[in-house]
């Protein structure tokens, strides 16, 4: 098949040229932008998730929302002053939130929950130390079912409003009033938020893209020695980029799941996975070259050479991301797919590309260095007895013949690490996972920390939503409301809660009642004799007698009577690990009340941003294991079917394995003991083990093929292996550090699952190229010897291999 594709590019070069080109303009003008198509549908997924988080924002905008075409999006304000707010605080408070109800529809906002307008909010949002202050605005987002991505185009034009309100300093321009000097103000929660993960994510894709450039070309330049060689692969890699961003785009206007963070997987690796297969075709060429053949010739022989080996580890790539589809969690189910799509694309470009580029220039692209040069200086060395082993050829004489101290000391070193992975741990703070401390909303979610304590969670509070068919204002549906309240009281994690029955946090008694009614309704509380006791002790109709309290209990049930709201507020940060962990316990608590009443047939979801958290982590680790077995399951069919053998991909499955759990246990010692974090952020070990077992059978198959190309040319297993390692060494190690260099980008992310990511890549990838492809697999080859190509027939050796020493 390569065969008859390099006579067709060799005769039609310039074709192949053009055609490439004009796709590359066609995308570039016509395709939908990448980025926004993936906010869309990250959007979509949300509106669709069948997460039980998901299902209570659903379900609480469906029944407390006035339109259903709009959601409420509560944003917190942050003041803070060190040492103290100061009446010049309180002062501008004031005038900025009437400037801001002077403007309602300009910045969509429903109401504003302010401590200087209210009295009664003072204990809740000013801080203890009086050092701090909160200020809430509801502001009113599109939630149109025709449109799921309203919402961010009118997030977009909101939350840079708000900003630029107070960032207004004196002097400046406008009617908005001026910030006191040294009061910070800071804007977080909700799309505040989400548009400073979104922002970030643009910021560093640019910085990753420059880093990429200069540290692909500057390793091309190392390898070749010449400007030409190193910028048409560059030049290739940049079409296949643009071309398969542009072919995804498509895929995801017409449906396809397509995750926000796909631009930076996009990014590394087809720089990365698509330089390897540039320098695999340019590398073959020139060792026919070296051999003696013309261009033409060359070429012929190093595409299909090379071009079984690009297609096998690229489809390698292609169904171990394509695995990903079957996942429960959209941030893997949305990048697998199109990542395969990019590299299949990728890939398609390359093979064609580069070729036809090698056709017009033949040995001129290796200028100034020509290897037909190099090659006479070799046949005058060889002819004067001087021609010495090269460093890989060193290494496969060594491999050959001590295979088990190498086996041995390998697995010495990796076994420390494996220990320490048996110990791993999730960091579960999924703010800091994507939000950068030095962003406006973290620094605003950390005053809220540091200076509201415990108080800090009712911003954030976990929220129970329970629907029935009954009347939730019976006194014995209250009742069983209470009873759920006093038993999510006695949980550990539990620090308030907040409902119908307890509007402020605290038990409705018969004293509250007379607080709030009439002098007569007074008498009436008194005739009960007692004010300790709870007024869902009383008759049901008892209740109709204070209308006051009604009112003031009536936001948390709904208009028709049928869903009520409990905001729980838990003892720690919504962030942290303690508030997931209690999760469960309220999960658990709401379901076995319910179901011992006559609210069991009610739907209940617990809900918030805890919730979230948990839900995702859930899956997350439920995904992992999933995706373990059917991808190494994937991988395996792929080698057995590429080595016509069944032996041998169990061992290259399985270092590549023992490789990704050493590089988990290098990575996670990093972070724990080096930088001090609770541990791995969760996404970390699932996007590892999918890249480096995709990426490391790569360079098995580079390695394998090669050996098996040797093997079955007549020569005997042991020789096979070491002339395949000699020969591959260089540009398999060559091919590691391209792609090691590539994911180094991640490092310079702001966002904590890149960096790790990027750590646990670059360790891998360093271990596969220099210890696992070079030592490990070699030395197990030569170990196992025959039965590597079980259960294929032994080709006869022939009798000059057989005499050939190692």
């Amino acid at each position: 098949m390569f065969s008859g594709i390099t006579k067709f590019i060799i005769r039609f070069r310039w074709v192949t040229l053009a055609f490439w080109i004009a796709i590359a303009a066609i995308i570039v003008s016509m395709a939908p932008n990448l980025s926004e198509e993936a906010n869309k549908s990250q959007q979509q997924a949300n509106s669709k998730s069948n997460e039980e988080a998901q299902k209570a924002t659903q379900l609480i905008s469906r029944e407390f929302s006035e339109n259903s075409e709009e959601i409420n999006n509560s944003i917190t304000m942050t003041f803070f002053r060190e040492g103290g707010l100061k009446e010049e605080d309180s002062k501008y408070a004031v005038e900025l939130e009437k400037y801001l109800n002077g403007k309602k529809k300009e910045f969509k906002l429903k109401d504003i929950s302010s401590p200087y307008s209210n009295e009664q909010l003072s204990s809740t949002l000013i801080s203890k130390d009086k050092e701090a202050a909160l200020m809430l605005l509801n502001v009113t987002i599109t939630n149109s079912k025709k449109d799921a991505t309203k919402w961010l185009e009118e997030s977009n034009e909101v939350i840079p409003k708000l900003r630029s309100v107070i960032e207004v300093k004196d002097g400046d321009k406008g009617d908005a009033p001026a910030i006191p000097s040294g009061l910070e103000l800071h804007l977080t929660g909700g799309n505040a938020m989400t548009q400073e993960i979104m922002g970030t994510q643009g910021e560093s894709l640019s910085l990753m893209l420059m880093l990429t450039i200069i540290l692909v070309l500057v390793v091309l330049l190392v390898i070749y020695r010449s400007p030409i060689a190193a910028f048409f692969p560059l030049l290739a890699v940049g079409f296949s980029l643009v071309i398969s961003q542009g072919v995804l785009a498509f895929a995801a206007k017409a449906g396809l799941s397509v995750t926000p963070a796909i631009m930076e997987f996009l990014l590394v690796i087809l720089f990365g996975a698509g330089t390897d297969y540039c320098l695999l075709i340019v590398s073959r060429f020139k060792e026919g070259i070296l051999d003696g053949l013309d261009a033409k010739e060359a070429l012929c022989n190093a595409l299909p050479s090379a071009g079984e080996a690009i297609v096998s580890s690229a489809f390698a790539v292609i169904i171990a991301f394509a695995c990903m589809v079957f996942a429960d969690s959209f941030v893997f189910r949305a990048l697998g797919p199109g990542v395969a799509i990019a590299v299949f694309t990728g890939m398609l470009v390359i093979i064609t590309f580069i070729p036809a580029i090698i056709a017009l220039l033949g040995e001129k692209i290796f200028w100034p260095f020509l290897p037909s040069k190099k090659r006479n200086k070799m046949l005058q060395k060889e002819r004067a007895g001087r021609q010495k082993k090269g460093i890989w050829e060193k290494i496969a004489d060594s491999v050959v013949n001590k295979p088990s101290r190498y086996i041995i000391c390998t697995l010495i070193m990796m076994i420390p690490f494996i220990i320490v992975v048996s110990g791993f741990k999730y960091d579960n703070d999924e703010l800091s996972a994507m939000l950068p401390k030095q962003t406006d909303s973290y620094k605003g979610i950390q005053v809220m920390t540091e200076h509201f304590g415990e108080g800090a969670g009712k911003q954030n509070a976990t929220t129970i939503i329970i629907k029935t068919n009954q009347n939730l204002w019976d006194t014995s549906n209250l009742r069983v409301i209470e009873e759920l309240s006093e038993n999510l009281m006695k949980l550990d994690g539990v620090h308030e809660v907040s409902t119908v029955t307890r509007p402020s946090g605290k038990k409705i008694t018969l004293d509250m009642l007379a607080q709030s009614t009439s002098q007569s309704s007074n008498t009436t509380v008194a005739n009960t004799g007692g004010s300790d006791y709870s007024i869902f002790a009383l008759p049901g109709d008892y209740i109709a007698q204070f209308p006051a309290i009604k009112d003031f209990m009536k936001s948390y049930i709904s208009d028709n009577k049928h869903s009520v709201l409990l905001s729980v507020e838990l003892n720690h940060g919504p962030y942290s690990n303690e508030a997931i962990d209690t999760i469960s316990g309220i999960r658990d608590t709401m379901h076995f009340t319910l179901n011992n009443t006559d609210l069991h047939d009610a739907t209940a979801y617990v809900g918030g941003v805890t919730a979230g958290i948990k839900d995702l982590l859930d899956i997350q680790r439920n995904d992992f294991i999933f995706i373990i077995i059917i991808v190494t399951g994937a991988i395996y069919i792929i080698l057995a079917l590429l080595m016509r053998s069944l032996v041998a991909p169990l061992y290259m499955v399985g270092t590549i394995v023992l490789s990704f759990a050493t590089t988990m246990g290098i990575t996670y010692a990093i972070f724990k003991y080096g930088f001090g974090y609770d541990g791995l952020v969760s996404t970390v070990p699932i996007y590892g083990f999918v890249i480096l077992i995709a990426l490391g059978v790569d360079y098995n198959i580079f390695l394998m093929s090669r050996i098996r190309y040797e093997y079955e040319s007549g020569k005997a297993t042991a020789v096979a292996i070491r002339d395949g390692l000699s020969v591959t060494g260089s540009i398999i190690t060559s091919c590691g550090i391209i792609m090691a260099g590539t994911f180094a980008a991640f490092l310079i992310s702001p966002m904590k699952t890149f960096l790790e990511l990027g750590v646990a890549i670059v360790v891998g990838l360093i271990l596969d190229t220099f210890i696992i492809r070079t030592l490990l697999v070699p030395s197990i080859a030569i170990k196992i010897g025959e039965m590597n190509w079980w259960p294929k027939r032994k080709i006869r050796v022939t009798s000059e291999s057989r005499t050939k020493q190692i």
